[in-house]
């Protein structure tokens, strides 16, 4: 899970690490070995000084005393480190639901630019449709034109017999007229428009356009739901992370408590033995030091 975190959260990874080390990383270790050393110390002291039984008495309260501030101090410790975690977890909430606003945001940007990307995309195939019109409309001008510009003669064909078996032929321009005659267009046939063929044309032309239609929103809705789907599978997966960092962090927090009573009742408990061990060689003192006399 730590590589997981680490690509993936890298605040929640800072985190986890933090708490391991200050999990495992415990002055509890240290406080005993200083008890320990100061028990020894104690023992020494009434063996070598002679000291009373009053006074190891109040040194081994003081002990017992310590032992139990520094019980109240790691529970004060404790508290403190789970208000940490908890307003660290806040601040982790609030800056994933920041980035999936920010997100969903961006994804609503790109939603409309392919809205206006597509009405652009219509309104440039309506202008080539004129454009093309339009052109033919002038290049059918230039070829009437054309055909009045050459214009049209009368020429005549003589044909004279002048010997047997001889035939001569002469062609007569005739002269070229001032003002050409306006060219003759050829009209197509009349076709007879009903109003139901009209209607029929606007119909299916209807039709056309809303087919045309449906498919574009048929493909943005495509578009929008795999939006929304990503959104939900996003959501649903910070869910579970954030699910599963706080049952680790409180199992960690169990077991570190329970360690914690574990290792006070260990460390009362040997208390107890250097305790008994001391009266033990206090008595053997006494009565040796009553032989003696």
């Amino acid at each position: 899970t730590s590589s997981v975190l680490d690509k993936s959260y890298p605040f929640m990874y800072s985190l986890v690490t933090e708490l391991h080390n200050q999990f495992y990383v415990c002055e509890a270790c240290q406080t005993f070995c200083w008890f320990r050393e100061v028990l020894f110390s104690v023992c020494v002291k009434a063996v070598v000084f002679k000291m009373s039984t009053s006074e190891t008495d109040e040194s081994i309260k003081q002990l017992l005393v310590t032992v139990e501030n520094f019980n109240q101090e790691l529970g004060e410790e404790l508290l403190e480190f789970q208000e940490k975690i908890l307003g660290r977890l806040d601040d982790f909430r609030t800056r994933l639901e920041l980035e999936l606003r920010s997100r969903l945001s961006l994804l609503d940007r790109e939603s409309a630019k392919i809205r206006e990307s597509a009405k652009i995309q219509d309104i440039g195939k309506k202008e080539l449709i004129e454009d093309i019109g339009k052109k033919e409309l002038i290049v059918k001008e230039e070829r009437v034109n054309g055909f009045g510009d050459v214009g049209i003669t009368a020429t005549e064909i003589r044909c004279q017999e002048q010997s047997k078996g001889g035939l001569k032929f002469d062609v007569i321009l005739a002269d070229p007229a001032a003002t050409p005659p306006a060219p003759k267009r050829t009209q197509s046939p009349t076709r007879t428009k009903s109003v139901e063929n009209i209607e029929e044309k606007l119909k299916a032309a209807e039709e056309r356009r809303l087919s045309l239609e449906a498919s574009k929103i048929a493909s943005i809705a495509a578009k929008l739901s795999k939006i929304e789907e990503a959104s939900k599978k996003k959501d649903e997966q910070t869910s579970v992370f954030i699910t599963q960092t706080k049952e680790a962090l409180d199992q960690k927090m169990e077991t570190h408590v329970e360690k914690r009573d574990a290792y006070l009742s260990i460390i009362k408990t040997k208390l107890k033995d250097h305790w008994d061990s001391i009266e033990k060689t206090r008595q053997t003192l006494e009565k040796q030091t009553l032989e003696l006399r």
